[in-house]
């Protein structure tokens, strides 16, 4: 399993979000490498769309996911200039919603990139000068990473023992968030204690 699962990426689970985020790295900067014109954007989304729809193989996964990097890329290029009315925002999120209700496979992409441009919106909404709130940015940017590395092991420990019993699924819902948040969180607080960061990829 190692060597298959993890040498060769053939079954790495939720850590292909960290190969992928390399790999488009890497595409980015030839892309961009003499030029940041936000206008190249738009032809590399659509064509990237293509791709995807078309089922083309090896490459439509990639190219689903890429969407969301590059058109990230341009989010933060034009983040000041990118202010939206309240008014918009409710607008937007009442497509989002339409659009989630309808559930259309072909316009998932846009659905997502909707919802991630109103969360972005909100962001700039809320004043990140508020002691409290910048507590819980720091708090959220420090253990990101290793929330997102033990979670899902967590989730699926916990299945395993839940599984079979008759629990409500509401209650096994909130209880897999609130429980695998909580010990990702310690299992980072102990990592960065011991001083051993590495393990999940940050520095001491």
């Amino acid at each position: 399993y190692f060597i298959k699962g993890i040498i060769y990426f053939q079954n790495n689970r939720h850590l292909w979000f960290l190969l992928y985020l390399f790999i488009y790295f890497i595409v980015i900067h030839f892309v961009f490498r003499n030029t940041k014109k936000i206008a190249i954007i738009i032809p590399v989304t659509i064509l990237c769309y293509l791709t995807y729809i078309l089922k083309i193989p090896y490459f439509s996964s990639p190219c689903f996911y890429f969407i969301f990097f590059i058109i990230g890329y341009g989010f933060n290029l034009l983040e000041k200039n990118i202010v939206l009315k309240n008014r918009y925002i409710i607008f937007l999120f009442l497509v989002y919603c339409l659009l989630s209700i309808i559930n259309i496979v072909y316009l998932s992409a846009f659905t997502a990139l909707l919802g991630i441009l109103i969360l972005l919106q909100l962001t700039k909404k809320i004043n990140i000068k508020n002691p409290k709130l910048l507590k819980i940015s720091e708090f959220l940017t420090e253990y990101s990473m290793g929330i997102y590395l033990f979670h899902p092991m967590i989730i699926y420990i916990i299945g395993k023992i839940v599984y079979g019993y008759d629990i409500n699924k509401y209650i096994i819902f909130l209880t897999l968030i609130l429980v695998s948040f909580a010990i990702s969180v310690l299992f980072t607080f102990i990592i960065k204690k011991l001083k051993i960061s590495f393990i999940i990829g940050e520095e001491n």
